[in-house]
């Protein structure tokens, strides 16, 4: 005689689904939820911290609401910072014995490269971060820096925003 696997293997789950909850196990325990306090104000959850907790539950260790994922851990706002340290007063002959330096502004992220000419302007190819530019005077690049005289030996250019005049060279190997 052949049986159905699939049939037994049912009946068997259900017999023990029956026997569950019809004999529980006698150590279990019945875990008990503690209500849970939602105020704004730090007194409110300074005091359901300070509450008397229910027999049934034992009270937690010390580093249980430190630890990271619990959820139902009392948190209080954080403390404030100590106040700032005052700053001592300024000495009047120290500043004038220190001279001021103008620091030399940085030179432009541009590389003459190469120059063309096809008969019309002078032109010369510019190298900057992210391209390759072909620049003829008056041509504005990154915009910031117009190029306003090209000769065999360098490009003028004028920085919009302070105005400064800068040279960038063209190498020697380059032709006209």
């Amino acid at each position: 005689m052949k049986v159905d696997r699939l049939s037994v293997l049912l009946a068997v789950m259900a017999a023990l689904a029956v026997l569950r909850f019809a004999f529980p196990p006698k150590d279990a325990a019945v875990a008990t939820a503690e209500p849970v306090v939602r105020q704004g104000s730090t007194a409110a959850l300074q005091a359901a911290a300070a509450a008397p907790r229910p027999a049934s539950n034992p009270e937690p260790s010390v580093g249980d609401d430190d630890r990271p994922g619990n959820a139902f851990a009392v948190r209080l706002p954080p403390a404030p910072p100590p106040p700032p340290m005052p700053l001592p007063p300024p000495v009047a002959q120290q500043a004038a014995a220190t001279p001021v330096v103008a620091q030399e502004p940085p030179p432009p992220p541009l590389q003459v490269i190469g120059t063309y000419d096809d008969g019309g302007a002078p032109a010369v190819f510019v190298a900057t971060p992210t391209e390759t530019l072909i620049a003829r005077p008056g041509t504005l690049l990154l915009a910031d820096y117009r190029v306003t005289n090209i000769t065999a030996q360098q490009v003028a250019l004028t920085q919009a925003s302070t105005q400064r005049t800068l040279q960038l060279p063209i190498p020697s190997g380059v032709s006209r």
